[in-house]
This record gives C-alpha cells, structure tokens and sequence, in this order.
C-alpha cells in the first residue's frame, strides 16, 4: 500500500505509542518534571530513519509532526527546556502560528536546542524562520541558545530570535554544510553573553568589533570561521577594554586578521587563562600573524595557567622567544601539537626547555622529538612535571625514548602520571612498559587532548 502524506489531515490522523517519542532528560513520559520543578520537553524523530517504506515514514511529514507539537503543547501549558531534533531528509517543521496556544507555551523558555539535518526545501526553511520568529516573540527569558543546520538561514531571522533576549547567557551556532553567512547578526548581541561558540560562520569587522562589546563573555570557541576583512590599519580596529575573557579557543579559522585578535588580548590582559590555538601555517603571512599574536599573549596576558598550539613547528623559534622574554609564570600545562600527525620533522625541544616556568606541571608532546633532544630537554628542564602525556599516534617513539622517560622518573621523582598510546603491536618493549607502570600511574587510549573539537552532532 502506498501512503501519500498530502490526502491526509491533521484531524484524520492521531498518531500510535510507537509512532511517537517524546522524551525528558530523566523519563519517557511526554512531558516531565523534575526536582527544581522545571518542565523539559525532548522531540526527535530518529524513527523515522527506518524502512523509508514503513507508514510513518510518509505520513509523519505533514501529519505527524503536527500531532506531535499538538499534544506537546496540550500535555504542558509552559515549557522551561524545548530540544527540538529533526534528522530525516523529509523532517518538516509544523506551522506553529496555527497551534492554538502556542505563545503562552513558549513564553518561559529557558533553554532552546534546534538540530536539523537535511531540510533543504524553500517551504521548509521558511517554517524554521517562522519558528524562530515564533519563539522569539513570545520568549524573552532564554538563557541558553544552540542552534546546528545544515540549511542555510538569513541572519536577520536569528538576530530576532537573539538579540530579544534579555538574560542570554550561552550561545552556540553550528552551520553543518560549508560556511553560513552571518556577518553581522553578532552586531545586536546581547551584553549578558558569557559563552560564544560559533562553527562554520562567515563574520565580518563588525563583527568582531561587537565581541568588544561583550565586556561580560567569559569563553568564545570560534572553529572554521571565516572574516571578510579589509586591509587595516591598527588604527581601524577598536580597541577592547575590560573584558573578563578567561577561555579562546582557536581552530581553522581563514582570512582572519590579526589585528582582531591582538585587540581581543589586549581586551582581555590579565583575566585570560586558557589558550588553545590552532592556526594556520600555509604563508609566509599566517607565521608572521601568528608571532604577532604570540607576542600579544606574552605581552598582555601574564596570568595565562594553559597554553596549547598546533603545528608549533611553524612558529617554535618565535615560541621559545616569548618564552625567553615573557616567562608565563602561572602556566600549568603546556601542549606542542603537530598538524601533520605527530610526524617529522622534530622539534629541538631541548631548546625550550630552560625556559620553561617553575609552575609548569602538565606537559603534552604531541609532535616528534628526536631521543637526544628529549635527553637534553629532561636534563634542562627545572620545571616539577607531575603529569607527561605523549600520544604517538605514528608509533615514532622508540624504546629509546622510553628509557629517557624511565630513567628521568627515577632521577627526578617528580612525574605521578604518564598518558602514552602503547600497544602491543608496536615496536616498544612491553618489558621495558611494564617497569614504568610500575614507577607511575600510566594511561593508554585515554589521553586528553585540547584540539580535540567535536562533530555537529546533537547537543
């Protein structure tokens, strides 16, 4: 039998206990409550990723999904948390102006999570800004907006659902299918920001100049972002003052200019205190930007207790300068990362080494160092490392280095833990493994790494 979803209307169709999942964070029940009293409402519709030839698969397209928004709102007068999921190709957004009801459900939204994937019908996309518009009329009091499509959305109609808000706390916008223009909706952000998490978003210099703005933000992870910025003057870029920015996170970001972000550290001075960078080293431009940024960190932010940067190849010699010039005297972890998989060529190490502050307790080598600078670093080094981490993802650590480590525990006997990716496979001697596990506290497959930046999956 075939079903067509077009000869069916909402009043025809109701649909089963097996059709319909609604779920909170602590039961199956279609709307629940927890102990603060707060209401959490969770739709997905992950069933209809079966048979694309069961019934619901085609009905719940129109229907459905009408349904399922109907009884939701008629089970809850008010919602604190709305999840909203919609992963099939065919996943349609109900036309909630015609729910009788529907402001006054929506007006104490606390929380709002939207993931969609695979909407890429004009019809569709204008349902999603209906939505938001929706959702922003009636909701004034969101705290915590994350947002992850794969359908590209006018900036204008989230800038209507944001910038409403009055406590808004938590923003995240993901853009799954290459890069979402959104230039300039950062421009009417509200003040009470504190975390920033854009993905896959193409922004402005106006842009940027509104982060300056959020003198409240504590925490931005900008990753594969993109600036359409002109040449510029220091002059041009305004200058950031008072910022409580502890946390930046910095990955693959393009045509970023760094006049911007010396401005952001400027801003931030000594409130900063984990920095994690991950720039790009494909000019002879992005390694002069990148020493201007490094100077600025030294410069500006003394207080800095993490520091992790990739392909530190790229920029090792101006590293061990600002290290030389500007000792980070509260820095607790430090990560050397690679980007071409920890594997050649090798960072002398060693010459960073005496330099390296006293209050340095985490030490990450996630690139490759040759036995003897290794040697050289452990016997320069005055730094009290508790915790080594060495991911050796190409298996180009030998038992070699091994016996560097091992004898530098014995002479040392400041290291408590040693996080390495051994396996039996490899080329180390699991004798030689075994006696260090003996010495220290070891991990394997579990070691912690600060460039790791999760796929847009749900929240």
């Amino acid at each position: 039998m075939e079903y067509n979803d077009d000869d069916i209307s909402d009043e025809e169709y109701e649909p089963t206990e097996s059709e319909l999942e609604v779920s909170s964070e602590e039961s199956s029940d279609e709307c629940s409550e927890d102990d603060s009293g707060s209401m959490k409402i969770v739709f997905r519709d992950t069933f209809f990723q079966q048979d694309p030839n069961h019934p619901v698969f085609a009905l719940h397209q129109k229907a459905l999904t009408f349904a399922v928004f109907k009884q939701l709102l008629a089970s809850c007068n008010k919602l604190d948390v709305l999840n909203m999921s919609l992963f099939s190709s065919n996943s349609t957004i109900p036309d909630i102006v015609l729910i009788p009801g529907c402001h006054t459900a929506f007006s104490d939204i606390t929380v709002f999570n939207f993931f969609q994937k695979g909407i890429y019908g004009d019809a569709e996309r204008a349902k999603i800004i209906c939505f938001l518009n929706i959702l922003g009329y009636s909701s004034r009091n969101i705290s915590k907006i994350g947002i992850i499509v794969d359908t590209e959305i006018e900036e204008t109609y989230i800038s209507n659902l944001i910038n409403v808000q009055e406590d808004l706390k938590y923003l995240t916008i993901k853009y799954a299918q290459g890069r979402t223009n959104l230039q300039s909706f950062l421009e009417s952000i509200p003040q009470t920001l504190v975390y920033l998490e854009l993905y896959a978003v193409k922004l402005s210099d106006c842009s940027f100049n509104a982060l300056f703005e959020c003198k409240n933000l504590e925490e931005i992870k900008l990753v594969r972002c993109r600036f359409i910025c002109h040449k510029l003057d220091q002059e041009q870029v305004s200058e950031s003052e008072g910022l409580k920015l502890r946390k930046i996170f910095w990955k693959e970001n393009v045509y970023n200019h760094y006049k911007y972000f010396v401005s952001l550290i400027r801003g931030a001075n000594k409130t900063l205190k984990e920095v994690v960078l991950c720039l790009p080293a494909n000019r002879v431009r992005d390694v002069t930007d990148t020493n201007e940024i490094l100077n600025a960190l030294a410069k500006f932010c003394p207080n800095i207790k993490l520091f992790a940067i990739l392909d530190v190849y790229s920029y090792y010699t101006q590293l061990v300068k600002v290290f030389e010039s500007y000792p980070w005297e509260k820095l607790t972890s430090l990560t050397l990362g690679s980007e071409h998989s920890y594997s050649v060529p090798y960072i002398a190490i060693d010459r960073l080494a005496p330099y390296l502050p006293a209050s340095l307790r985490k030490l990450r080598i996630a690139c490759a160092v040759s036995e003897q600078d290794l040697k050289t670093f452990f016997d320069k080094c005055q730094a009290p490392i508790e915790e080594l981490s060495i991911p050796n993802l190409n298996q180009i650590f030998t038992n070699r280095h091994l016996r560097i480590i091992r004898d530098y525990i014995k002479e040392k006997r400041t290291l408590k833990q040693f996080d390495f990716e051994f396996s039996h496979n490899q080329v180390i001697s699991y004798e030689l493994w075994k006696e260090i596990k003996e010495m220290v506290d070891t991990r394997t497959h579990h070691l912690f790494d600060p460039f790791y930046y999760p796929p847009c999956d749900l929240f």
